[in-house]
């Protein structure tokens, strides 16, 4: 079992799933306290509760994670120096694969998380990126440090592009197991296996 198998999930339903936030600060701090707290508030929403509305509250969280993430910054450095030999139009297609697989892995499971509290700690900055330290308290009392990994883009809007727990990071994660395809077959067959399982998982059946 790869050692970072349950980074990507545990980092995103922390982020999407919080019941809770304490924040007072300015800046990429003030810009995550505000997209947490925009996800609390539609998880919360009783016009989005009960099964007839899944797909509306799905669409919404995914929004909600695409405003907070910058998924085409993650998906850069998830391909690291594959990612230059790439034209734009595959560098687009990957981008697309990408967010499909985050959303069908895990915003779609957030709603079993919950019961948590989010505390946004320290930021430090350098020039167009930051860090963020949060710490998320379990019902119990119990605390996790998670790191969000920020960069400054268009109209000074900061968004994540990783995400680290005790060191070990969402991007890290994803490099290292799509490194592993692309070096043992192709990138042609990773983004197949990208699509296949997200089609798959749609209920379309895999190529």
């Amino acid at each position: 079992m790869h050692p970072y198998r349950h980074i990507p999930a545990l980092c995103l339903s922390l982020v999407l799933g919080a019941v809770g936030i304490a924040a007072s600060f300015s800046g990429p701090a003030a810009q995550l306290s505000e997209q947490i707290e925009g996800a609390f508030k539609l998880l919360n929403d009783p016009a989005l509760q009960g099964a007839g509305h899944d797909s509306e509250r799905r669409a919404a969280l995914r929004q909600i994670a695409v405003e907070t993430f910058d998924f085409t910054e993650t998906a850069r450095r998830v391909l690291g120096t594959h990612w230059t030999a790439r034209t734009p139009d595959e560098q687009d297609r990957f981008v697309h694969a990408f967010v499909d697989l985050v959303d069908h892995a895990y915003l779609r499971r957030v709603d079993q998380f919950g019961n948590q509290r989010l505390v946004v700690g320290d930021q430090a900055i350098q020039a167009d990126e930051a860090t963020v330290k949060v710490n998320v308290v379990a019902k119990d009392g119990d605390s996790t440090a998670i790191d969000f990994l920020m960069v400054r883009t268009a109209g000074d809007r900061w968004r994540a592009y990783d995400v680290k727990i005790a060191g070990m990071s969402l991007v890290s994660s994803y490099r290292s197991q799509f490194n592993k395809i692309i070096r043992s077959a192709s990138y042609d067959e990773l983004i197949k296996k990208l699509e296949a399982k997200t089609a798959s998982r749609d209920g379309v059946a895999s190529p």
